[in-house]
C-alpha cells in the first residue's frame, strides 16, 4: 500500500478509501453498507505483498476498567463471552459475564521481572475454543508465533 490514503464517509453510507499520489486522487476500495459509520475509530498499518490491515471500532463505550497488566496491553481478541488481553509479558483471560481475571499465561516459563523480559510486543492476537495464537516482533524485528491450547 503506498502512503498518504484518504478515507472517507458519506451520508448515503459509503466508505471510500483513495490513494493520493502526485497530485492525482485515484480510488482503491469502497464499502457500501446499512450500518452508521459514525462514530468510529480506525487503524491502518501497511502489511506485506503490498496488502493492508484496517481495524474499525464502531460505537465505542466505557463500561469498566480490567486490572491485571503490568506492561502496555498490544493486542485484544474479543467474542461475546471472554476477553483475551495480550502484552509483553503474556496473555490474560478475561470473562466479560462476571468482569473477573479467570487466567494468565505467561510468554516465558522462565520469567521472574519485568526486567528479564526482552523487548518486544504483541502484533496480534487470535483464539477460538482450542487455542490462543499470538504474533509477537522482538526489537530486532523478528516475529515469532505463540500457540497456548485449552486442550491440553
Amino acid at each position: 500500500m503506498n502512503y498518504p490514503i484518504l478515507v472517507t464517509f458519506t451520508h448515503n453510507r459509503k466508505l471510500s478509501v483513495f490513494r493520493l499520489q502526485n497530485l492525482t486522487c485515484s480510488l482503491i476500495q469502497c464499502l457500501q453498507s446499512p450500518m452508521d459509520w459514525s462514530p468510529m475509530i480506525m487503524d491502518i498499518h501497511a502489511i506485506a505483498n503490498q496488502r493492508w490491515k484496517v481495524v474499525l471500532c464502531f460505537d465505542i463505550r466505557f463500561q469498566q476498567t480490567l486490572y491485571g497488566h503490568t506492561c502496555r496491553v498490544d493486542a485484544l481478541a474479543i467474542t461475546k463471552h471472554k476477553l483475551i488481553s495480550g502484552d509483553r509479558s503474556g496473555i490474560y483471560i478475561w470473562n466479560l459475564a462476571t468482569k473477573q481475571h479467570i487466567m494468565t499465561l505467561r510468554m516465558y516459563q522462565d520469567q521472574s521481572s519485568l526486567n528479564e523480559l526482552p523487548d518486544a510486543h504483541m502484533e496480534t492476537l487470535g483464539f477460538d475454543e482450542d487455542k490462543i495464537v499470538a504474533v509477537v516482533q522482538n526489537d530486532k524485528g523478528d516475529a515469532f508465533v505463540r500457540l497456548w491450547s485449552f486442550n491440553q
